[in-house]
C-alpha cells in the first residue's frame, strides 16, 4: 500500500506527542531540523522528503511509545526496558538518526550523522538508560525500515518494497485523520 502524501501528512499530525516535557520536545526540535537540512536536498520530489520524514518520525514514536508506556505502536510494538526520559531521548536521536542514514547513506552523510547523534546522546544522563534507549530506537527505525525500506533516493527514483501491509491500527488512524 502506497500512502499518498496528504495521507501522511494527516497521519503525523494526529500523532502529534501527547507528552508534553521540554527535554523531549528540545531533542525532537533539534533532529527536526537536522532532518530538515537533509530532505531539503530533494526539493524536486517533495513527496519523498514527507514519506521520508513521516517514516522517520513514526519510528520515533513508536520507539518513546515503548519505552514510556503510553500505548501501542504501529510497527514497532515491543516493550523497551528502559522507563525513562533518558532512554526516550536516546530512542529519539537513534530513531532519527537511523532512518536518516539509511537514505543519505555517502560516506560524509554517514559521518556527520554519526557526529550529530553522538552529540545529542552526550548530552543525556544514565549510561544504561541511554544504552537501551539506543537500542530501542534503532530497533524501532529498522521496523520501519524492513517494513518501508529500502529507500533509494540516489538512483533517481524512491522505492519501497511492494509487499507492505500496515497493522489495522495504522489504517484505523487513516480513516479518523
Amino acid at each position: 500500500m502506497h500512502l499518498p502524501t496528504p495521507q501522511f501528512s494527516r497521519l503525523i499530525a494526529v500523532l502529534a506527542f501527547d507528552l508534553n516535557n521540554p527535554s523531549l520536545d528540545s531533542l525532537f526540535v533539534a533532529w527536526d531540523h537536522i532532518s530538515a537540512r537533509y530532505l531539503n536536498r530533494l526539493k524536486s520530489r517533495n513527496e519523498w522528503s514527507d514519506e521520508i520524514e513521516s517514516i522517520r518520525l513514526l519510528a520515533i514514536h513508536d520507539a518513546v511509545i515503548s519505552i514510556l508506556g503510553r500505548g501501542t505502536g504501529f510497527i514497532f510494538n515491543e516493550r523497551s526496558t528502559g522507563t525513562t526520559l533518558a532512554a526516550a531521548l536516546a530512542a529519539t536521536a537513534q530513531a532519527s538518526h537511523d532512518i536518516l542514514v539509511s537514505v543519505f547513506n555517502s560516506p560524509q552523510d554517514v559521518a556527520d550523522l554519526g557526529d550529530n547523534l553522538e552529540e545529542s546522546l552526550s548530552l543525556i544522563s544514565g549510561t544504561a538508560e541511554k544504552a537501551v534507549g539506543s537500542a530501542t530506537g534503532s530497533a524501532s527505525a529498522s521496523a520501519f525500515l524492513k517494513t518501508f525500506g529500502p529507500i533509494d533516493v540516489t538512483r533517481g527514483t524512491i522505492r519501497f518494497r511492494d509487499n507492505r501491509s500496515f497493522p489495522p491500527a495504522f489504517d484505523e488512524l487513516l480513516r479518523s485523520a
